[in-house]
Formats: structure tokens, sequence, C-alpha cells
């Protein structure tokens, strides 16, 4: 027996809108990338690179959240970044984008999950 997080319709409609809206904010942060030379103003959450490493290992220590294998895009996202601290010319805005872009990953890995859901009590029901 699942667990159910889906509790009606509405709920799935909530999901794909949070859907759409991730994937629709991710494709903006892509085409701005965090480590663009285009100028984002209002990005000033850490002070140094330090704190940028530090919050990537927060990340990465909790990368075991998502689906634990070298295709999942948060892992990837982090492991893409990592090496690139030292040449980050603007830490301040740079965790930001990054900040964003985990937290959209999590959110599209909540969407599977209740898909796969929705999926299972189907199956449940036929069963």
């Amino acid at each position: 027996m699942a667990s159910s997080i889906i509790k009606n319709k509405r709920d799935l409609s909530e999901a794909s809108e949070l859907y759409n809206q991730t994937k629709t904010i991710w494709n903006t942060i892509s085409n701005i990338g965090p480590f663009s030379s285009k100028n984002l103003n209002g990005y000033n959450t850490v002070k140094t690179a330090e704190e940028l490493g530090e919050y990537l290992s927060f990340v990465n220590e909790r990368r075991t959240l998502f689906e634990p294998h070298a295709e999942n895009p948060a892992s990837k996202l982090y492991e893409d970044l990592k090496d690139e601290i030292p040449k980050l010319s603007n830490a301040n805005q740079s965790l930001e984008i990054i900040k964003i872009g985990t937290r959209i990953y999590w959110e599209i890995d909540k969407f599977k999950a209740l898909v796969k859901e929705i999926k299972d009590q189907k199956n449940e029901t036929i069963d």
C-alpha cells in the first residue's frame, strides 16, 4: 500500500504547475549561467568563495536525498561546479544561482516522485 502524498486531482495539478514553473526558471537560469559575464545585481548572500565552497559541500553531503547515481542532475550540478570555485569572479552571484538551481532540481525530483506514486496507486487499484 503506497503512502499517498497525492490527495486529489488538485494536488496533481499543483505539482504539474510547479514542475512547469521550475522548468521555466531553470531554463532562464541556464541561459544566465553561474559563470556568465551578465550583471546579476542583487545576489549578495555570500561574502567569500570559501562560503560558496561550504555551501557546495552542504549540497554534496545531502545529495543522497536525490537519486544517488551519476546521471542525477543535482549530483551533477555539484560535480560540475566544485572544481570551478577558484575561478569564480563573483561568489555572491554564483552561489545564489547554485542555490536556486539546486532547489529547482529538488522540486523536479519531488514532481517525478509524485508521478511515480500516482502510477503505483493505479497499479494497486487494478490488482
